[in-house]
């Protein structure tokens, strides 16, 4: 079936390992085409390490012989139809007990003209094979004595790998021939079964290494991701501190500001208080001012009557003077001219006889300096 599959996806001219069109279709891919006439693209082939084709192993070089992983051998070779391990007759009951893999099958057994065989180590017997009669009717195959015969079921001396016996020995021509061709579609069975394993296992090691590749890519963009954070996250702390430092020197700058606030409070306190005394200081030497001018008013109002009286008093003396002398004049002229003169006491400017108070301080006045008194003319 399964190479059936493969002819006609070569039929199709389809990649069978992508499943795309290598030629033609809505997509042309430049393709490469084996001696096996397997069809691949050249990015498909480029994936397969190997020089054999990836469908069916074909290959121009020849195969390294098969020898056993544990020690070597190159013959009586069974294997692991699990995982296709190699192991010698001697070595592959250790692998079972090792691994668990029950099923183990003969190598090379279409080269040494053996049928191939499929030992079951859980149940210590061949695997159940079915044969064809000649009416078409399927029955199981088991070995057994030479005295068996086809389509019976009969017991048999389970067959250890592990002793080497070869498994024809209990067997007739017919059941030779017969175990031969059922030993070569088990091998054919095998091969393809191993193909597909390995197909399996490469497919699914693609898938991943693909998902190794995807999710290292997805890890790289997360730490990526997570180193920016850490990076925002410590360019956040360097942020925060400055933040701190700066809240904490606000903090003592509102202090310092508080207290020289405070201080400039009390000291308009202080000048309002010294404003206040200085105003009322000024109230009081305005309103001393005030009265000192009044009194200064006063006083000059005061002085300038005391100044029209001496004027007018001095005017009067000069007027009385004037009156003197012109009198003396007269009299002077009167005795030379042989009049008789009599002496009068007479204040001068006031020939009425009316005294005044001016006219009685300057009469003490001149009384006290001895002054002569006036002499009129009879």
């Amino acid at each position: 079936g399964g190479k059936w599959n493969f002819l006609q996806e070569e039929e199709r001219g389809t990649c069978p390992v992508c499943l795309d069109q290598v030629q033609g279709g809505e997509v042309h891919l430049p393709g490469v085409r084996g001696l096996c006439l397997h069809r691949f693209h050249f990015s498909c082939l480029a994936k397969w390490s190997e020089a054999s084709c990836p469908v069916c192993r074909a290959s121009t070089q020849p195969s390294p012989p098969s020898s056993c992983e544990t020690c070597g051998r190159v013959t009586s070779l069974w294997l692991c139809v699990v995982c296709g391990r190699v192991f010698c007759s001697h070595h592959t009951r250790a692998h079972f007990l090792e691994t668990g893999h029950p099923f183990a099958a003969r190598v090379g057994a279409r080269e040494m003209g053996t049928p191939p065989v499929v030992w079951d180590h859980a149940n210590e017997g061949y695997v159940a094979r079915l044969l064809q009669t000649d009416s078409g009717k399927p029955v199981e195959f088991s070995s057994g004595s030479s005295g068996s015969n086809v389509g019976t079921s009969s017991s048999h001396r389970a067959f250890h790998p592990s002793l080497g016996r070869d498994p024809r020995d209990d067997l007739s021509e017919g059941e030779q021939a017969i175990s031969m061709k059922l030993e070569h579609i088990a091998v054919e069975f095998n091969y393809l079964l191993s193909q597909q394993l390995e197909a399996q296992r490469r497919h699914f090691g693609r898938l991943l290494k693909d998902t190794k590749k995807s999710q290292g890519a997805k890890m790289k963009r997360k730490e990526a991701e997570l180193e920016r954070l850490r990076d925002a996250n410590r360019q956040a702390k360097i942020s925060l501190g400055k933040a701190d430092k700066n809240l904490t020197l606000a903090k003592e700058r509102q202090q310092t500001l508080a207290k020289d606030l405070e201080a400039i409070r009390i000291r308009k306190e202080h000048m309002q208080s010294l404003n206040k005394k200085l105003l009322d200081r000024q109230r009081d030497r305005s309103k001393r001012v005030e009265r000192a001018q009044r009194e200064r008013a006063l006083e000059a109002k005061r002085l300038a009557e005391e100044n029209e009286g001496t004027i007018r008093e001095l005017q009067e003396q000069i007027r009385d003077l004037r009156g003197f002398l012109k009198t003396r004049g007269s009299v002077q002229k009167a005795k030379n001219q042989g009049a008789t003169v009599v002496d009068v006491a007479v204040t001068p400017g006031h020939s009425t006889g009316v005294v005044t108070k001016s006219e009685r301080k300057r009469n003490r006045r001149r009384r006290s300096r001895g002054s002569p008194g006036r002499r009129l003319t009879k």
